[in-house]
This record gives structure tokens, C-alpha cells and sequence, in this order.
């Protein structure tokens, strides 16, 4: 059984686990969860794209222990999230560093910095 439970619009799954919405290319969406199967903790992961349901997108975002966010996603989804003290992100064009300093160079960057800190 996986530990890892994959989640996309419309669906909400409640669970007391951890919990992240992915703002990012659904390309590396198994990569993301092949990865996060390998930690020890249970993850729920939320993905959504820049064409994804806005409302769905905010509310998810509201109820997730973390953000990650590929900025070149979606220009309003950017400027929602990025202020998020929960919110990781990359592919910046513009220097968030005064709003945010959460930034990395791409999505396996913060997984990888998830699972270090399971211990």
C-alpha cells in the first residue's frame, strides 16, 4: 500500500497526514509521488496545473500544510500564493526574495528537503 494518496480537481480527501498542493506541470506529477512514496510519512498530494479551477485550487491551497508553485504556472496563482508562509516556489522571472525567501530550483528540490527532515 502506497503512502501517498493523489489527489486533482474536483476531489477533496480529508486525512490527518500531510498534506501539499503541487502548482506545477502534471509532467512530474508520478515523478513528485515516486519520490514522496519513498519517505516514511503518509502524504496527500493535491496537483493542479495553471488551467485548473481557480476556486478549487484557492480552497485546496487553504487546507494544505504546503504550496509549491512553479510560477510560470499562472501569473494570478503566483501572486495569490507567494505572501503564503507555507509556500515553496521556482521559475521565478521576478525576485520574490522581499516577500518570500522559499525558493528552490524545481520541484524535487523541496520534496527532497521534505524527506530529509522526516527524521
Amino acid at each position: 500500500m502506497s503512502n501517498v494518496i493523489f489527489v486533482s480537481e474536483p476531489d477533496i480527501y480529508l486525512a490527518n497526514q500531510n498534506s501539499i498542493l503541487f502548482v506545477a506541470d502534471s509532467s512530474i506529477s508520478d515523478f513528485v509521488v515516486d519520490l514522496l512514496s519513498k519517505g516514511k510519512q503518509n502524504y496527500t498530494v493535491y496537483w493542479a496545473t495553471g488551467g485548473s479551477d481557480f476556486e478549487w485550487v484557492i480552497n485546496v491551497g487553504s487546507q494544505v500544510d504546503y504550496i509549491l508553485l512553479d510560477c510560470k504556472q499562472n501569473d494570478f496563482l503566483t501572486g495569490f500564493f507567494i505572501d503564503k508562509p507555507n509556500c515553496f516556489y521556482y521559475n521565478n522571472s521576478i525576485n520574490y526574495n522581499l516577500i518570500n525567501i522559499n525558493s528552490g530550483t524545481d520541484a524535487s528540490d523541496f520534496v527532497l528537503q521534505l524527506l530529509a527532515n522526516e527524521e
